[in-house]
């Protein structure tokens, strides 16, 4: 991706896009400035991503199907699907669970991983996903310019609200002390996130919202920040998934800032 945005920034590109080697996940940078380029988050693509696909089925009166994406996703996509009244469903991490959806328009989970067109390909496909994602760009730059994609962000959590991410892995020496660290966290859960108490204190391994069991530990405070924690499943490390909620006036960067940090002490 650094060689592409060099040349994109060399010719002026309006976007880049890159998939992986096996064309199943999908990477989008945008220009940021005359001088620089931003990287989109998978969720922030996602979000676009449901926006026009959501708004475009509902100009045309289809309003049946379900969007869907898995738990450690952001719930932007939730608030797109109730505002043009589609169906939305969280689901376990990984495509085997986020395919099975019944009804399902689209969905994403936050590692890069995008169903655009189920109907062809019920499962991530980095190809598809990017085809709409240039179609969705011509149309956005035709009203706004280059800045179409982050006019079109600011729009919609002008209407939604901010749902801002941030995944965060804490790499460990081994899977006995990822154990310790998980068995410890589970144990005594911090009381406070960025400042506010916590409200909400689910054990993932007891199920959540009718989802199968699977080991974490969820935490929501009195904003609706949320951190998920989870151990990997393959490596010496523990996943975190952190999300900062504002209202559509509110940007809650600051906030999502201060809880990475916090993240990071509590588990570094």
């Amino acid at each position: 991706l650094d060689l592409a945005l060099n040349l994109a920034q060399d010719i002026e590109a309006d976007l880049v896009l890159a998939n992986d080697p096996d064309a199943d996940r999908l990477s989008v940078a945008i220009p940021h400035d005359s001088h620089s380029w931003y990287q989109l988050g998978g969720d922030e693509v996602g979000l676009l991503l449901g926006e026009y696909i959501a708004q475009s089925r509902a100009s045309l009166g289809k309003p049946a199907g379900t969007f869907a994406n898995s738990l450690v996703s952001s719930r932007a996509l939730h608030a797109v699907a109730a505002h043009y009244g589609y169906h939305h469903e969280e689901t376990l991490t990984g495509f085997k669970w986020i395919s099975r959806t019944p009804d399902l328009l689209f969905g994403y989970e936050e590692a890069l991983g995008y169903c655009v067109d189920p109907a062809h390909v019920r499962d991530k496909d980095g190809i598809s996903a990017a085809v709409l994602f240039v179609l969705m760009t011509t149309h956005l730059m035709a009203r706004h310019g280059r800045s179409g994609l982050m006019s079109e962000l600011e729009r919609i959590r002008a209407r939604d609200g901010w749902y801002l991410t941030h995944p965060l892995s804490i790499r460990l020496s081994s899977i006995a002390e990822v154990n310790d660290r998980m068995g410890t966290i589970m144990s005594a859960p911090p009381n406070r996130l960025a400042g506010f108490p916590i409200t909400e204190v689910v054990d993932l391994n007891d199920g959540y919202k009718g989802l199968l069991p699977t080991p974490g530990l969820l935490l929501h405070n009195t904003l609706s920040d949320r951190l998920i924690i989870s151990p990997s499943g393959t490596e010496a490390k523990l996943k975190c998934y952190i999300e900062a909620v504002g209202s559509p006036g509110a940007d809650p960067t600051s906030r999502l800032e201060t809880l990475v940090a916090e993240v990071k002490e509590l588990l570094g």
